[in-house]
């Protein structure tokens, strides 16, 4: 019998194949930006999200909150990039729509630091 320790190894393992094939279907489409962004800046805030976005299942499937890392990988698989926009040059808003009729909607408010852009919020719009 396995170990639980193994166990939630391997399960951490197929979550990540899933997600990674998933992620390779669904590639993300170019996106543009409104307000006063350059598209070097949107695809830099891009790349910000998408981390905090991996780093968010991560830290769900470390603390072994399996509820919140399949929450957090469902909006991986099943989010798509709506809007990056920005009226203020050292602020930028970021939302992630579900593809489904649910309506679910994930909100990152980013900030521009020395070392780039960073996310300082997140919030979470259930459509429901």
């Amino acid at each position: 019998m396995a170990s639980p320790r193994r166990s939630i190894l391997l399960l951490v393992a197929v979550a990540f194949l899933l997600l990674s094939v998933t992620a390779l279907v669904n590639r993300p489409r170019s996106v543009l930006g409104a307000g006063s962004l350059q598209p070097s800046e949107v695809r830099e805030i891009q790349r910000t999200v998408s981390r905090e976005r991996w780093r968010r299942v991560v830290r769900g499937v470390t603390r072994l909150e399996f509820g919140v890392a399949r929450s957090h990988i469902r909006e991986m698989a099943m989010g798509r990039i709506t809007l990056v926009s920005s009226e203020n040059p050292q602020e930028a808003l970021f939302e992630v729509r579900e593809r489904s009729e649910t309506g679910r909607r994930w909100n990152y408010q980013l900030e521009r630091g020395t070392n780039g852009w960073k996310v300082i919020g997140v919030g979470y719009r259930s459509g429901l």
